[in-house]
């Protein structure tokens, strides 16, 4: 098993692995113990070679036609705890940004995955990357928690993902070391493209995320709008996504749908 390696990884919290360990046996899978690495930002820290340019008004991300469902079961859920968020002020639930009901595919080898964490509180927090149905992670990933959008990407000194492949992740949110029925869990799964979306030749960020979206690469437009987090043409691309991944959920899972319009209420404000 690949484990990630930044130059600021230290040893996990005592307790950490025990406690990953007794969660995956919760959820019915067994999560080898191990040292997690710790990123050095929890945000995406690559940006593509565009620009923001003027064009959000005229070029709106739609056009995207979303793959046939797949027979698996919906992400939202936690690992025994009876909310899907370790207190009761937010209201929400954590929730990895992708759709739980048909399977995305990444144009690129190298993916960002990103989740909406609604406590102010921060807990720590343990990302996941498996390769199918394999029962032990590639990557355990510990970080603290931020309220918001958080995201991680694939390290550029760390080996490709295997175009074709289906790969799950998964974002754990450890409410109390103590207890760890009430550890709160989401997921999802990608498939590596097999040919990347022809990009335009326009440097401008909108067209490129309009593109990706008509090419059906959800992830990658998403990850274009998270790689200027702070940018207001990036977060109003970003909350036009994720507006359509709602109504995507809606005739699959409505209650999943309808924490994703709070969420991007939330963002908006």
């Amino acid at each position: 098993m690949t484990r990630l390696t930044t130059p600021n990884s230290q040893s996990p919290k005592p307790g950490m692995t025990l406690l990953l360990t007794v969660i995956a046996v919760g959820i019915g899978l067994a999560i080898a113990p191990a040292t997690l690495a710790h990123p050095s930002t929890a945000r995406i820290n690559s940006s593509p070679s565009v620009t923001w340019g003027t064009s959000i008004a005229q070029t709106p991300p739609r056009g995207y036609t979303p793959p046939p469902p797949v027979d698996r079961t919906s992400s939202g859920g936690t690992t025994g705890g009876v909310r899907g968020q370790c207190s009761r002020q937010s209201g929400l639930p954590l929730l990895a940004l992708a759709p739980s009901s048909v399977e995305q595919t990444f144009a690129t080898s190298r993916p960002t995955l990103a989740w909406f964490v609604p406590e102010e509180t921060a807990y720590d927090l343990v990302f996941q990357l498996f390769q199918g149905d394999a029962a032990e992670p590639l990557y355990d990933v510990e970080m603290t928690s931020q309220a918001g959008v958080m995201s991680w990407t694939l390290p550029a000194d760390a080996p490709e993902l295997t175009t074709g492949e289906t790969y799950r992740w998964r974002v754990i949110l450890i409410c109390n070391p103590n207890r760890p029925s009430l550890s709160v869990i989401d997921e999802a799964q990608f498939v590596v493209a097999v040919s990347p979306v022809t990009t335009a030749t326009s440097n401008d960020s909108a067209i490129h995320v309009n593109q990706m979206v008509a090419a059906g690469f959800w992830y990658d437009a998403l990850a274009l709008t998270l790689s200027d987090p702070n940018g207001e043409q990036g977060r109003s691309l970003r909350l036009e996504l994720l507006q359509d991944l709602a109504q995507m959920e809606e005739s699959t899972n409505a209650h999943r749908a309808q924490n994703l319009r709070s969420m991007i209420d939330t963002e908006r404000y």
